[in-house]
């Protein structure tokens, strides 16, 4: 009888869930509780960077180490809960949970959550986990072993893999507000445009293309020179011409830059925005409407944030390869101090209303996969001087449903591209000015 109880009693000790303190006593070969432990803390956008450091840590070869899931009811799994005597039983052995990341581009990331780094690189032996203290902002890194200097340089170690692994680097992000004083970062898949979908003036291009891939082309010679790296490019003119077009061919043109983009509210994050694009180089700031922060000084409802701005522009470091693209239509209102030192606006590039030729592409462009039955397509590009790219595009929009409302089967013909043109410049007199319209066939 005693040898049956005791037996049962064996087998349920060994389903008892193990815990996590009996995992780095056995990992050290010591109690942990006389282990060293050091904290370092990163923003909470960072954390699956910080995870990504340390299963890399783990997982290069020769294989260094281990992950162990924990299973857990407290969020913050900090060492002085995992080893404290009266809670060992809460933070047991369990799963690996992963969490999945979806970046820019759409590659999906697995990155472990609630999980124990254990690590011997043959020299020392090192525990790390990662958590959120609760009501705060920010992430700790906790690192144990039995030397708290050999705990500072790996946790120098997590930082440079945390850089070097960063889900940010070579993609498209923008800022998103988040609790309490938290910045977090979210992805932002922009459509790829290549250079033939663009269409400008080919100098306007060129110009454009210099400046900015170009640079990055030739940085090592630039460098070698003593030429700074760091540089700003404005883009300015109408409504509708094509500046956000032309950034996104450029970001095509680019691949592999980590881009960071600010556009409304999201413009107070400048410092942090650009504290990214210094840690991910080579990178991009896009700055959309930047009149809004950047007025001239002189004007009575200036904007604080225009010191943020140029204080960040001028904190780059020469060889730095961050690139800002800001985009405006009231360049006369600018802050002229923005292009006063170098590495702040270095050319300012109008982005023109279409000339002919642009008109005429625009109108192949916007047309093509239309049925058409239109007598003279010439008519309608003389008669579409001083328009916007954006208005020609509504044109056609418009002028199919016209057609559609006729029936299926009937082409778009001078009539319902004329009742278009009427329709944006009569009855709809600000969304006609929004996109840059003037359309002169309607004076005849």
């Amino acid at each position: 009888m005693n040898e049956l109880l005791t037996k049962t009693v064996l087998a349920l000790l060994s389903n008892r869930p193990k815990p996590i303190f009996d995992v780095l006593k056995n990992h050290f070969g010591r109690n942990p509780r006389k282990q060293a432990i050091v904290q370092a803390q990163y923003d909470c956008s960072r954390q699956t960077c910080v995870n990504r450091a340390l299963s890399h840590i783990v997982n290069r070869r020769p294989r260094q180490g281990s992950i162990v899931g924990i299973a857990s009811t407290d969020d913050e799994l900090s060492f002085s809960d995992i080893i404290n005597p009266d809670y060992l039983d809460q933070h047991t052995v369990g799963p690996i949970q992963y969490k999945d990341v979806v970046l820019s581009d759409g590659t999906k990331l697995s990155c472990p959550e609630k999980a124990l780094y254990l690590i011997n690189d043959g020299t020392n032996k090192f525990a790390a986990c990662l958590h959120q203290p609760s009501f705060e902002d920010f992430i700790v890194l906790e690192v144990m072993t039995k030397d708290k200097r050999a705990a500072q340089d790996f946790l120098h170690r997590v930082a440079f893999e945390a850089d070097r692994q960063s889900i940010y680097k070579g993609q498209v992000v923008t800022l998103k507000e988040g609790k309490g004083r938290e910045v977090g970062f979210q992805f932002h898949h922009m459509p790829k445009i290549a250079r033939e979908q663009l269409i400008l003036q080919p100098e306007v291009i060129e110009e454009i293309e210099r400046h900015t891939a170009g640079f990055s082309k030739h940085k090592e010679l630039l460098v070698s020179r003593g030429r700074h790296l760091k540089r700003g490019l404005l883009l300015y003119g109408p409504p509708g011409t094509g500046k956000s077009l032309t950034i996104m061919h450029l970001l095509t043109a680019m691949p592999g830059r980590t881009t960071i983009l600010l556009t409304g509210n999201n413009v107070k994050h400048i410092e942090d925005a650009c504290e990214l694009a210094r840690g991910l180089q080579p990178s991009t700031v896009i700055i959309d409407d930047v009149d809004l922060v950047a007025q001239d000084r002189t004007a009575k409802n200036s904007n604080p944030l225009l010191f943020e701005l140029m204080n960040q522009m001028d904190g780059l470091a020469d060889d730095a390869d961050v690139l800002f693209l800001l985009t405006t239509n009231k360049p006369e209102i600018l802050e002229p101090a923005l292009s006063s030192r170098p590495g702040r606006i270095d050319l300012a590039v109008l982005i023109p209303l279409p000339d002919k030729e642009c008109r005429r592409r625009l109108f192949e462009l916007y047309s093509k996969g239309l049925p058409l039955a239109v007598a003279d397509m010439n008519k309608f590009i003389e008669g579409t001087e001083g328009v916007s790219a954006a208005y020609i595009r509504e044109l056609f929009r418009k002028a199919t449903l016209f057609a559609a409302e006729e029936g299926n089967e009937v082409c778009i013909n001078d009539q319902h591209i004329e009742a278009a043109a009427r329709l944006l410049s009569s009855t709809d007199q600000m969304t006609d000015k929004l996109l840059g319209g003037n359309m002169k066939l309607l004076e005849a």
